[in-house]
């Protein structure tokens, strides 16, 4: 690997969160005595309700899960709300445009009636701009959004490896403070991403030393277990359609797996896509139709069930649980984040 690059994957591991990178994460004085799973549960596309603790099983890392509680969550049983991002940093000018235009039908859809409280962030080069007042009136946030000069951004798709490892870093760091900021606010937060994701910075040349590996695990672990605790749910939708090249749209699929030892990391366990999933969202793509996408996405609000697991002792060496939740009912289809990280 070119010494340039060496470098500026250390410097990448560094500023995506650097405390991650400079300290190994600390045995937490107070660890969470329970560990809190949204599980959609749907038949035919359909939420299924009326289950109840008898029918969720879990496994943790292969062996069964202690349930604590199991509990059919709604809006009217839980504070639901909405970010909706547009991401100006990842995307062409054109398409940006095209971002907005589809947001802005989603806002404006059924009178302008929102099911959940929304708010509008964007992503620029220098982070997040949100307008931090939650509302459901469509109307109103279409027009603030309207009005609002996004701009042209200094970081380009054209701009190369070095421009690809900015944007990279822009984008990890903003979804930092969104998870950080969601964290004030009560109940479940569901943040939609729009953008085709970041920039991967992963494949066969990458040559990765130990240091390098274990930054990078630090910082998985940051932001899967800053998700989890913020309750939030990410959801990657990519407005490209198929105009986006198959296979570039589909290579993070490399990296969904959770990862359980350093010495596996990858920068491409940071996609936007791969965090999407792991937390239980889902990564959506192969249309245009952004504004149905989001739709979709917000249909898992309607109603889910908050499983509370009693938390699993963990060796220092294997931090990562993988979770298996399943319903003991013909049909139906379950859909959870796919593991977590114990405190260390």
């Amino acid at each position: 690997m070119p010494v340039a690059k060496s470098l500026l994957l250390s410097l990448l591991c560094y500023c995506v969160l650097p405390a991650s990178a400079q300290t190994p994460i600390q045995q937490s004085a107070n660890p969470e005595p329970e560990i809190r799973l949204n599980v959609q549960v749907t038949a035919a596309g359909q939420p299924v309700s009326g289950l109840t603790q008898a029918d969720f099983s879990v496994l943790d890392n292969r062996t069964g899960a202690s349930i604590v509680s199991v509990k059919q969550q709604t809006p009217a049983t839980e504070p639901v709300h909405a970010i909706i991002l547009l991401d100006s940093v990842n995307v062409r000018y054109t398409e940006l445009a095209y971002e907005r235009d589809q947001v802005l039908k989603f806002l404006r859809s059924n009178g302008g009636k929102l099911a959940v409280p929304t708010s509008i962030a964007v992503l620029t080069d220098t982070g997040v701009e949100s307008q931090r007042d939650f509302s459901q009136d469509g109307n109103a946030l279409a027009a603030g959004l309207a009005k609002q000069d996004i701009g042209l951004r200094a970081i380009t798709r054209a701009a190369g490896f070095w421009g690809a490892s900015e944007r990279f870093n822009v984008s990890a760091t903003a979804l930092g403070t969104l998870s950080k900021y969601a964290a004030t606010i009560p109940g479940r937060k569901f943040l939609l991403w729009v953008s085709p994701g970041w920039p991967l910075l992963s494949g066969p040349r990458e040559e990765l030393d130990s240091k390098q590996h274990r930054q990078i695990f630090g910082n998985i672990m940051q932001i899967s277990n800053e998700l989890r605790s913020s309750n939030v749910t990410l959801y990657a939708l990519n407005p490209l359609g198929a105009s986006e090249d198959l296979l570039q749209a589909n290579y993070y699929k490399e990296f969904t797996k959770g990862v359980e030892k350093p010495q596996d990391a990858q920068l491409g366990n940071l996609a936007l896509q791969v965090l999407a999933e792991q937390s239980g969202g889902l990564a959506l793509q192969g249309s245009t139709d952004v504004a149905s996408m989001m739709t979709r996405c917000l249909r898992d609000a309607d109603s889910w069930y908050e499983v509370r697991l009693a938390r699993a002792d963990s060796g220092s060496d294997k931090p990562y649980h993988r979770i298996e939740a399943r319903v003991d009912k013909p049909g139906v289809e379950l859909r959870t984040r796919g593991g977590y990280y114990a405190e260390q």
